[in-house]
């Protein structure tokens, strides 16, 4: 396997149209409902509000080869948190080793901003994925995640 060498450039608002297409593409991939105008503000909320996390552009030299987003959260087991909310590679770009330097990215990420605990989610239907997360250091923690909606935005009602 190559060693990727990518860079990851924060997103800005001018970045918008280029992030909703990825999102987009990765929606498509693992079956979410996407809604555009959804994506677009929540984007808009990470650039407003960089507490919650941000969103990243993975380069592979002048190519967007992806996209990570990264948002951090309070617990009192951690006393720091931070999900890989979400992690995409186009195509062409996957199998060369990017999701291994974006995952360092993250826990660097996560430790510069004094969190103690990095977490995925991966989809069950994703085994490639699982595969990936535990060769960089991810395993089981003996509990599953599980979600409620409490306010379901409009496109997932």
């Amino acid at each position: 396997m190559k060693i990727a060498r990518p860079t990851f450039r924060r997103v800005t608002r001018a970045d918008l149209a280029t992030v909703t297409r990825l999102v987009k593409a990765y929606y498509a991939f693992d079956r979410i409902p996407f809604n555009a105008a959804h994506t677009q503000a929540a984007l808009l909320t990470l650039l407003r509000e960089p507490k919650r996390g941000g969103v990243w552009l993975i380069h592979m030299g002048k190519q967007v080869a992806g996209y990570v987003c990264l948002t951090p959260c309070f617990s009192l087991e951690f006393h720091g948190e931070v999900f890989v909310d979400e992690l995409y590679f186009r195509p062409k770009f996957r199998g060369q080793g990017l999701g291994q330097a974006t995952l360092a990215f993250g826990a660097d990420w996560a430790r510069r901003n004094g969190v103690t605990a990095i977490h995925v989610i991966s989809e069950k239907e994703n085994p490639a994925a699982r595969r990936a997360y535990r060769k960089a250091g991810f395993g089981g923690a003996h509990r599953f995640l599980m979600t409620r909606l409490v306010d379901p935005p409009r496109h997932l009602r």
